[in-house]
């Protein structure tokens, strides 16, 4: 279980929603998981993410390894593993985030991959990440 944003950073303030995700190795999760989790979050923190958000619910380490770079890979899932990689910090189980940011990198670096192919793939994802947020943060100014 992970935090991202503002907690993660130890910038949050009484406003700050808290993003998290929980990432499990299973193929399927307990379907009351998510429920649960939010209302014990929620009991401390009272601004939860967006419900229809990249962060609050339960994913497996496949769902958010899948496509890297690929045609079909999501904002979402990129904001998801670029946070995970660049500020996230655990809530719960701090080797088992160690060892998932371990497996996104050996996504991004694969065998057989040169210098500039890395730089290249890794810092694709990186802007994207950031385009999207820019452009979120433009369409509300809006």
């Amino acid at each position: 279980m992970v935090c991202c944003g503002s907690y993660a950073r130890g910038e949050a303030s009484e406003q700050s929603d808290i993003d998290y995700v929980i990432v499990f190795d299973n193929t399927e999760t307990a379907p009351d998981l998510r429920e649960r989790v939010r209302s014990e979050i929620c009991s401390i923190v009272p601004n939860g993410p967006s419900e229809d958000g990249a962060f609050g619910k339960p994913f497996s380490r496949n769902e958010i390894l899948a496509n890297i770079g690929g045609n079909v890979d999501s904002n979402k899932n990129i904001t998801r593993r670029i946070l995970l990689l660049l500020e996230g910090e655990w809530l719960f189980n701090k080797d088992g985030l160690r060892g998932f940011r371990r497996e996104i990198l050996d996504c991004y670096i694969g065998e057989g991959m040169t210098d500039h192919q890395l730089a290249l793939f890794l810092l694709n994802d990186i802007i994207r990440y950031y385009r999207s947020g820019r452009l979120r943060v433009q369409n509300f100014r809006e």
